[in-house]
């Protein structure tokens, strides 16, 4: 019998990649940690619903697609318990709905200067 895939780490090695995982429809965590690689920040709008951990580490979003997308713009999102989008050179305002995200309990941004934030009170 075969178990689905429930969890993938990748350590990358060419100069960029492009990657669906809406096609992963039991895929509860991804962890893609490379050191200054170009992947398409868009290839992460569209999450399978299983999807609980989300973590994107020293990876370049493409010059295109810099910008945290507005939360409406996102699908599957809702079940994130983790999101770390650390070192991606991300600019730009961070929407206020991202912090409503259900189950969310670590949100890390570390080494993205240039976004903002307003903390909800």
């Amino acid at each position: 019998m075969d178990t689905p895939l429930k969890r993938i780490a990748i350590l990358i090695t060419g100069p960029s990649f492009n990657i669906n995982v809406t096609q992963c429809t039991k895929l509860q965590s991804l962890w893609i940690q490379s050191a200054g690689y170009n992947v398409d920040f868009k290839s992460f709008y569209n999450l399978p619903p299983t999807m609980t951990s989300l973590r994107l580490i020293n990876v370049f979003a493409s010059t295109a697609n810099k910008t945290l997308p507005l939360y409406k713009e996102l699908s599957g999102w809702n079940n994130l318990a983790t999101l770390e989008l650390q070192g991606l050179g991300l600019v730009g305002p961070l929407d206020e709905q991202y912090f409503k995200i259900p189950y969310l309990s670590i949100l890390n941004l570390n080494y993205n200067s240039l976004i903002s934030l307003t903390l909800p009170i």
